[in-house]
């Protein structure tokens, strides 16, 4: 019997069911593709896209109970997602195993619910993996990266694949199933399932500017013009995030008003 498993690390390590979801390099079973959360996404992003034989790096959410959520959303903290990346990526040029190096020495994955000054549950280290040979680099690599520490837990589905009857599997101690009315194995279970949504269908309704997401995109008044000014200016849509008012006003076609706006929109919630 075929099972389908996720795993937690430190804060998750989850299973993503390989997928052909619309993207045209998935359509080329010449290219592979790693789901990874190692703190604010666009800083993953920026390290993945520097990286010889990774073609495309996507930034999006996982891990968490609301559907589509917004970036306003997520930063509460309310919606239990994790900032991730979809790396695509020619394993004739880079294999997993050197994705899964780059991403340790990327972040901290000790730190719980922080990299550096980014604090929140979306800032958790995470690990989908898609496969068995995903599976078993992703053990591999923590026994290298000197996290042996750190729990591992699965599931399986077990027999018939129905809900309620999955089993739990460790590295320490024999296979075991919980009780259906279990709150761990709800947990569990929508851990995976979030995954399985994220693989599925977060990119399947998403192409070209959408998806690659900004959160300038939902500020009124910030078009393509106006968000590439940005961009050149702070280099990230988070570093406009932390930009005070009199920075922003410098900004080419950025009036006061508008700057204030933008200062407003990612500061109010603070």
């Amino acid at each position: 019997m075929k099972i389908a498993r996720f795993f937690l690390i430190f804060l998750i390590i989850g299973f993503a069911k390989a997928q052909n979801n619309g993207n045209q390099k998935m359509n080329d079973k010449s290219f592979e593709y790693a789901i990874l959360g190692g703190g604010c996404f666009w800083c993953v992003e920026a390290v993945f896209e520097r990286i010889d034989g990774v073609s495309e790096v996507i930034s999006g959410y996982a891990g968490g109970h609301t559907k589509n959520p917004t970036y306003r959303e997520v930063i509460t903290g309310r919606t239990g997602h994790a900032e991730v990346c979809k790396i695509v990526f020619d394993p004739k040029e880079v294999t997993y195993d050197e994705i899964l190096d780059v991403f340790w020495q990327a972040h901290d994955p000790t730190t719980l619910n922080r990299q550096g000054n980014d604090v929140g549950t979306q800032y958790r280290s995470a690990i989908y993996y898609i496969g068995d040979s995903q599976e078993s680099s992703a053990k591999k690599a923590m026994e290298k990266a000197n996290i042996s520490k750190i729990e591992i837990i699965s599931i399986s589905k077990g027999e018939n694949r129905n809900d309620g009857n999955e089993i739990i599997h460790t590295l320490n101690r024999e296979s075991f199933v919980l009780r259906k009315s279990d709150p761990s194995l709800f947990y569990l279970q929508r851990l995976r399932d979030e995954a399985h949504r994220f693989a599925i269908g977060t990119h399947r309704q998403k192409r070209d500017k959408s998806i690659h997401f900004n959160p300038l995109d939902e500020i009124p008044g910030i078009g393509s013009k106006r968000k590439k000014e940005l961009m050149n200016a702070f280099g990230s849509a988070k570093g406009v995030s932390k930009a005070k008012v009199r920075e922003l006003t410098e900004v080419n076609g950025i009036s006061k008003n508008l700057a204030h706006n933008i200062y407003n929109w990612f500061n109010e919630l603070n």
